[in-house]
């Protein structure tokens, strides 16, 4: 009888960097968590790789992106206690990042809603604090 081995059984999770390639899995995913939300436009991804490439994170599952973050730093004293997301996020262009900011700044997270469950956002959370870590060491 053959033996089983553990690569069968593992699940295949791997968090690693947006990519532009990325983009109509994430649109798609996008219209399942936000309906009725208006979807992300390739020129503001564009533009969010360009600016700040780390901070663009995804989870991929079996091969398929199925959770994804979106960030940036700023100085937060520029903006106000009461700001709003475009006006941080640059409405989702984050031409505003700022590198040597003292804030790491989420705009977005998702999970595709079949995969809820997994501790798939916990997974970018934990991405975010590395991110947050290595910038604040390398500052």
């Amino acid at each position: 009888m053959p033996r089983a081995q553990l690569e069968d059984f593992e699940t295949r999770i791997r968090v690693r960097p947006l990519e532009i390639d990325d983009f109509d899995e994430l649109i798609a995913m996008q219209a399942l968590c936000f309906p009725g939300m208006p979807l992300w436009e390739r020129a503001q991804i564009e533009s969010q790789i360009e600016h700040f490439p780390e901070g663009q994170i995804v989870v991929e599952y079996e091969g398929e992106v199925v959770a994804s973050a979106s960030c940036l730093t700023v100085d937060f004293d520029r903006y106000s206690e009461w700001h709003n997301w475009k006006e941080i996020a640059d409405n989702g262009y984050i031409r505003n990042h700022t590198p040597d900011g003292d804030t790491l700044y989420g705009i977005e997270i998702m999970v595709h809603p079949e995969c809820r469950g997994m501790r798939l956002s916990r997974r970018l959370y934990d991405e975010r604090k590395r991110i947050a870590r290595c910038l604040l060491y390398t500052s």
